[in-house]
């Protein structure tokens, strides 16, 4: 899993968050297996532009992530994404 930062209109879809998700790590709709909201919070600080942090946990292909996690791509565009391992707790 891809844990991967946004923030999006108060009116975003989830149609939006597929196409943030597809141009942020420039893939395909058919690799992305499935987008988890693991965290969502409020800006407001400006009234004028609300707005929603999110951290998503985007789950791919296991042959996409492996070809991501040896890009060192995301140092470059600083972007706030890791490899995030799921632990399941019993």
């Amino acid at each position: 899993m891809i844990k991967l930062s946004a923030k999006m209109p108060t009116s975003y879809t989830d149609l939006d968050l597929q196409k943030y998700v597809q141009k942020t790590l420039k893939l395909s709709k058919k690799h992305i297996k499935n987008i988890i909201i693991l965290k969502k919070s409020i800006d407001a600080r400006k009234k004028s532009n609300i707005f929603y942090c999110l951290t998503l946990g985007v789950e791919v292909d296991k042959d996409i992530e492996k070809t991501l996690k040896h890009k060192n791509q995301w140092k470059k565009k600083k972007l706030f994404v890791s490899i995030w391992e799921k632990t399941h707790i019993s």
